[in-house]
């Protein structure tokens, strides 16, 4: 069966079962918008295209490397970066976050960013757990 054909992306293994998700439900699985996303990249196959090539970027590396350090305006450079990305391929939960903390650096508040990258990170790491299961 060929899964690309019809829509599907992120597959996994469930009790000995494969189980795939089309574009939709993976837009869905992190908390956004399908409708949002296709507004932007304009069909399933160019988004899988475009998702295909998030684990590889190193914005969310450069953004956690700047915020251990005492740079404000570096990490506020590397937030932003990552939040346009995020944006683009509208990645719901982790755009959100990265805009959080980008708007706290952009204030100034290193400390208050700091405290919101755990969360940054966890909606990371969930967006690549699924983007890793990309068949």
């Amino acid at each position: 069966m060929n899964m690309r054909a019809e829509g599907k992306i992120a597959c996994s293994i469930w009790k000995g079962w494969k189980i795939c998700m089309t574009v939709k439900e993976f837009y869905t699985a992190i908390g956004a918008s399908y409708d949002e996303a296709m507004s932007r990249l304009m069909n399933d196959d160019f988004a899988k295209r475009m998702l295909s090539r998030f684990p590889a970027d190193q914005s969310y590396a450069k953004l956690a490397a700047s915020m251990e350090g005492t740079d404000t305006d570096d990490a506020f450079t590397q937030a932003h970066t990552l939040k346009g990305l995020c944006a683009n391929l509208s990645l719901g939960r982790l755009s959100d976050r990265v805009a959080a903390i980008t708007e706290l650096l952009r204030g100034g508040d290193m400390d208050a960013a700091r405290a919101m990258m755990p969360e940054v990170t966890e909606a990371y790491e969930e967006t690549l757990k699924l983007l890793q299961e990309v068949e």
